[in-house]
């Protein structure tokens, strides 16, 4: 026998056992008449051509799409026979249910009825620029708070730096910290026991440096000692009337005794680099006539002075302006907020920043987390509609689709007015989800929601998916965003009279608690309303439509929505929505 035979003989033996054991085509994934809900996921044992009734699908192990609601009947057809699968794809869209719509699919017959249609950047992809956007509301005088800095509803104009006051005051801190630096207590900063310093041991008189917040540089300022109290000293600039005297003394006991409780039961302790046990409260007029701010706080106090650190106070300070007959950014609630606003940031750097100080680029929290919990903290201490919180969330609530959430919105700003609504309002909802709060019989702070709070003050606890871990249980950002989109449109539905929370427990915020102490409420209505401060108006209507969302470039982690006759657009210019749809009639 030549080699040639013997080696075909040998072939022909080798395969002829393999094709006897050669399967047929079976489809593995879904069962026979199986009830799926779109987008319908077919697999095969090998690859296939697919079709439905005489219509192809596609080719592939698998294929993914829609198809239209009723029975199907599928083909898997392949080289080795045809496999055959009934199905039943129940009703496409039913009205009140939420729907992801996976990019790239197009819905086959849509049923008729009038949609919303929800679109979530939540990636962090920066925006392109946009000419010819989206219409916006008109821009009107609004509250301005800057991560160190507040600036109130009834300015004239926005300061002459914008939010970048709070971003060059942001930045200054970090270069501080670039390459470490030792803080006055090390890593022992909020651990250090207090203890009260009685009124005759607190200087009488002392000399602040300020910075100057139109440029760089510092002011010496002298004032003397008006309150002191179990955790706070408060100084006023020397020449004030005693009728400003006076109201400062009433300012510095509610700190005192109400705002600092519900501060460090909702965020924790501060440091106490001086060793005094207290926050001292700067009264300076100077705030009043800058027209930047109506307050802030310098994480560089907190660091031993130095050749480039001159302007270190060495102690936890807030700086405030005085209180100011007829204007309303120096009310007594205006200025009350601030405080609490403020003092969130001294809490925050303290845990976040301060014990790892030592260390190169030690964490810091970004802003827009920084400045979302100080607003949730003026709510929390029973200022969120008389210090103008809610001003803020009307102001984004206009214009959704503009606004990031955590980076640069579509106009290219970062922190702005509208961001802090949307901070404000992401964070409160969040809390709720973890347990909200609640006000007990002497006006304390109670609630699961606390431990959320608590558990943010940490370098752990920077970004959404932490968040998310915090607030829902879920290491998974996207999905918190997506749910605090749907409750701010399930709040939209709910008001034109359609039942959807009862489908969606999560979709809903708590309802506002009245707080006896300050005649405010905790907590947000966002069909709250005309609401009007001094003579400064505003209105809580919801959350604001688009015309259409599939020609906006909506920046990264912001929300569109828009109200249509069809589930799914044919085109899309932006990169990358993820679009989910509610059928409403």
């Amino acid at each position: 026998m030549s080699m040639r035979f013997r080696i075909a003989v040998l072939l022909i033996l080798a395969a002829t056992p393999l094709s006897g054991c050669r399967q047929p085509v079976a489809i593995v994934f879904p069962n026979e008449r199986a009830e799926l809900d779109n987008p319908v996921h077919l697999v095969a044992s090998e690859p296939v051509t697919w079709f439905d009734g005489g219509e192809k699908l596609g080719v592939g192990v698998s294929w993914s799409g829609f198809l239209s609601e009723g029975k199907h009947d599928i083909r898997a057809l392949a080289l080795s026979g045809e496999a055959r699968l009934r199905l039943l794809v129940r009703p496409l869209f039913p009205i009140g249910e939420i729907t992801a719509v996976p990019a790239g699919f197009e819905v086959p017959k849509p049923p008729a009825g009038e949609f919303v249609r929800v679109w979530g950047q939540t990636n962090e992809k920066p925006p392109r620029p946009v000419v010819g956007a989206l219409s916006s509301s008109p821009v009107t005088p609004s509250p301005r708070y800057g991560l160190l800095t507040a600036y109130g509803p009834d300015a004239e104009e926005a300061p002459p730096f914008g939010s970048a006051v709070s971003e060059r005051l942001f930045s200054r801190a970090a270069a501080l910290l670039r390459d470490g630096r030792s803080s006055a207590c090390g890593a022992g900063c909020v651990r250090r026991p207090s203890r009260a310093v009685p009124l005759d041991d607190a200087p009488a008189q002392r000399t602040f440096k300020v910075l100057n917040l139109r440029g760089y540089g510092y002011d010496e300022v002298a004032a003397h000692l008006v309150f002191s109290g179990e955790r706070t000293l408060a100084y006023l600039e020397t020449g004030q009337t005693e009728e400003v005297r006076d109201g400062v003394v009433v300012l510095a006991e509610a700190f005192d005794s109400r705002i600092q409780k519900r501060v460090q039961t909702a965020f924790g302790r501060y440091s106490d680099v001086d060793g005094n046990g207290k926050v001292i409260l700067l009264f300076t007029p100077r705030l009043n006539a800058s027209g930047l701010a109506i307050g802030f706080f310098y994480p560089g106090d907190l660091f031993p002075t130095t050749d480039d650190l001159p302007e270190s106070n060495e102690a936890e300070i807030l700086y405030l302006g005085v209180p100011e007959e007829g204007s309303f950014n120096f009310s007594a609630d205006s200025l009350s907020a601030t405080a609490c606003h403020e003092l969130q940031h001294l809490v925050n750097f303290s845990h976040v920043t301060l014990p790892y100080a030592g260390d190169p680029n030690p964490p810091l929290s970004p802003i827009w987390l920084n400045e979302g919990l100080s607003h949730l903290a003026e709510d929390l201490c029973g200022y969120n509609t008389l210090g103008g919180n809610l001003a803020f969330v009307a102001r984004f609530l206009q214009r959704p689709w503009e606004i990031s959430l955590t980076s640069t919105s579509i106009d290219g700003t970062g922190d702005s007015v509208e961001r802090r609504g949307a901070a404000y309002l992401f964070l409160r909802y969040a809390m709720e989800q973890a347990g909200g709060v609640q006000l007990d019989a002497g006006g304390g702070l109670t609630g699961g929601g606390l431990s959320f709070t608590r558990a943010l003050m940490s370098p752990d606890a920077l970004t959404l998916n932490a968040i998310a871990e915090k607030s829902i249980g879920v290491r998974d950002g996207a999905r918190l965003l997506w749910r605090w989109w749907w409750t701010m449109v399930t709040a939209g539905l709910e008001h034109g009279g359609m039942d959807v929370a009862s489908r969606y427990p999560w979709a809903v915020y708590a309802p506002p608690v009245y707080d006896a102490q300050t005649g405010d409420e905790l907590g947000v209505d966002l069909f709250r309303g005309e609401i009007t401060l001094a003579d400064y108006t505003f209105s809580l209507n919801g959350l604001r439509y688009a015309e259409d969302c599939s020609t906006a470039d909506v920046p990264a982690r912001a929300v569109c929505v828009e109200r249509t006759n069809r589930p799914v657009p044919g085109t899309a210019s932006w990169a990358d929505p993820d679009l989910q749809v509610m059928r409403v009639r």
